[in-house]
């Protein structure tokens, strides 16, 4: 026996220490606030040491089975623990290294649990493309195995790609078939999961209050069976889902609970997410330094988590404040950024939101020429988004734009159009147009042109437009 047999074989006993560690502390976090309190203080202390030795598994030769398997180990053991403790890219390079580690040892089901978190991984970085290449290689690899969880895991990650694509009919079928599998193998958290992707599918197709059910029930089973940082997931999920229905002071105890259970978690991935909710709440009460206060911490904490999705929401909300705060180039220069990052990931339903801002806040400042450009790219984003929710939201920027070309009479047909659709269009917007097109026609015209309007087709109108641009 060489020195090395017995030094490797005290290092791979340490590394089992920290992963018992790990899963004990996993566990604790699923168990509620009084036992993962101290846990997670354990797993803090211990972090460094943690950290050190995944380096070590992970730098064993291919021949070293033992390290292999203890890598795998590492980031699989406290995965609930771990999604809240590392920051996306900490937890991309460790997930990566896992799955390496699994093929080397030929463990199919850690391979496939390391798929799974891949894409989830991948979503928050916004490289969407790739994480849809992982939930292939999941589903394929998982009805090989005939892995049932496994199958429900890969179409939770082709749903959440589609829905990213904005794909709606593919999302809701895949999180359909997610539930289905999770609902028969006994599972709640994970088909609350399914729930949750479901529910977020109908919420773009604009219908808020049929989606509210699965946010709910996703809700409940996170009370009752997850762990609490995901609890702050569900949070923010139902504060969504009610302030989009307008119902904004039951929206915000949501969002504040979801702050104070990211703070007290320290999930700080989340937490931008959970301030964003905050912040749009005080926007909507007309609080407006609190909106930029939460709104700055959210922007803050998303540049941080290098987490693109998130901050294109954080930089519109955060402009429409600042706009109504009087501060028109903060405001541009924020949609700007928010636009090229939606191009950049090719995330439609942001695209079609930020391009109907940016037409909102530059036809006024008679910038014609840029509204039409991103009014023409926000038309075509919405006609492969299918629905007519992004239809409504950017057909109030093309009458925005229409009345400050010097043409009211079709921004008045356009708004008669939009009463069919009032739920679905930003009621201050609407109200502003209508101010604004009153005034330009005078009370009789506007209302017989905006009663003419109410037989118009929505698409048809909308591609009228598009030609029209052309």
């Amino acid at each position: 026996m060489t020195v090395q047999q017995p030094l490797q074989s005290a290092q791979a006993r340490l590394v089992r220490h920290y992963v018992n560690k790990l899963r004990q502390a996993n566990a604790a976090l699923r168990r509620g606030r009084e036992a993962h309190d101290y846990w997670l203080t354990l797993i803090d202390q211990d972090w460094g040491q943690i950290k050190q030795w995944q380096q070590w598994t992970a730098s064993g030769g291919e021949g070293d089975l033992e390290r292999a398997r203890l890598c795998a180990a590492l980031s699989l053991a406290g995965n609930d623990l771990l999604r809240v403790r590392q920051s996306p890219p900490e937890r991309l390079l460790w997930l990566e290294q896992a799955l390496r580690a699994a093929g080397q040892i030929g463990d199919g089901e850690a391979e496939r649990l390391c798929l799974f978190q891949l894409g989830q991984t991948l979503f928050y970085l916004g490289r969407a493309d790739e994480a849809e290449q992982y939930g292939r290689r999941l589903l394929e690899k998982a009805r090989a195995a005939d892995d049932q969880p496994g199958l429900g895991h890969a179409w939770i990650t082709l749903g959440s790609a589609a829905l990213h694509r904005g794909t709606l009919d593919e999302a809701e079928n895949a999180f359909r078939q997610a539930a289905g599998i999770f609902e028969s193998l006994g599972d709640p958290i994970e088909m609350g999961r399914a729930f949750q992707g479901l529910g977020r599918a109908i919420m773009f197709r604009g219908d808020r209050a049929a989606a509210r059910p699965y946010l709910e029930r996703y809700l409940h089973i996170v009370e009752a069976h997850g762990n609490e940082a995901e609890l702050g997931t569900a949070c923010i999920s139902m504060h969504n889902v009610l302030f989009n229905m307008g119902k904004i002071a039951e929206a915000k105890p949501y969002a504040e609970r979801a702050v104070a259970i990211c703070r007290r978690t320290g999930f700080r991935r989340m937490l931008p997410s959970a301030l964003l909710a905050l912040g749009v709440c005080d926007a909507e009460m007309n609080d407006l330094d609190a909106a930029a206060m939460h709104l700055e911490e959210a922007l803050a904490g998303s540049r941080a988590a290098s987490a693109p999705g998130g901050l294109i929401d954080i930089l519109r909300y955060l402009a429409d404040v600042r706009a109504r705060q009087g501060n028109l180039d903060e405001t541009l220069a924020l949609l700007e950024e928010a636009l090229s990052l939606s191009r950049q990931g090719h995330i439609l339903y942001y695209l079609v939101e930020v391009c109907a801002a940016l037409v909102w806040w530059r036809a006024p400042r008679g910038e014609l020429d840029q509204a039409r450009a991103v009014l023409r790219e926000g038309i075509t984003a919405a006609f492969e988004i299918g629905g007519e929710f992004f239809l409504v939201r950017i057909l109030v920027a093309a009458a925005q734009w229409r009345l400050n070309a010097g043409d009211p009479e079709p921004a008045a047909r356009w708004i008669g159009l939009l009463s069919r659709y009032a739920e679905q269009a930003e009621a201050r917007h609407i109200a502003a147009l209508e101010s604004a097109l009153t005034e330009a026609l005078g009370a009789e015209t506007f209302q017989a042109v905006y009663d003419s309007g109410r037989a118009l087709s929505l698409h048809d109108t909308i591609r009228d437009i598009a030609q029209a641009l052309e």
